[in-house]
Parts: C-alpha cells; structure tokens; sequence
C-alpha cells in the first residue's frame, strides 16, 4: 500500500488518514461474475509472468506492480492503482 501511495506521489502519512487502523482480512466466496473474472484475468496474468521467465523464484513486488495496472472489469475497467488514486484525490479534498 505504502509503495502505491508514494508511487503516485501522495504523502504517507495519507495512507493513515485513509485506513486508521488495520482490519482483519476475510475471505469470502462471490456471486459476482466481474469479481470471478477480474480474479481469473489475475491468476492469467501471473501465469504468464512465470512463463516467461527460466527461474520460478516470484518476484512479489514485481507481481504486486503488475496487477496493480491491470484493468479490471469489478471496477468498470480502471486499474487498482487508478480507483486508490481517485480514492485518495478525494481524500485529500476532504483535508
């Protein structure tokens, strides 16, 4: 998250003011066939990143960046990284 926010070039210290405290993270089954297939496009994704590479040791930063830009359709086609922008440009409004 912290990398996110400084790559997007937005204080840190932001990143409280959005999510003041930790939660608990569950995983639950969807209904949804834009959250399925967002997840399925994932899972290509990383499938892919290890194909094309001789050594199967995961870079997870790498991972993380990659599916980071990647559109996906439970968001209406905008990537993570542009929903956490918007999110936090309205933050900062808020401010």
């Amino acid at each position: 998250e912290e990398q996110i926010i400084r790559e997007l070039g937005y204080n840190p210290s932001l990143l409280k003011a959005a999510f003041p405290k930790k939660q608990d993270i569950r995983f639950t089954k969807t209904n949804s066939s834009s959250v399925l297939g967002s997840m399925n496009d994932f899972k290509l994704n990383i499938r892919s990143y290890f194909a094309d590479r001789e050594s199967l040791e995961p870079n997870y930063v790498k991972i993380n960046h990659i599916l980071n830009y990647m559109p996906m359709g439970a968001i209406h086609y905008k990537s993570p990284t542009k929903k956490m922008k918007e999110f936090l440009t309205e933050m900062q409004k808020r401010d």
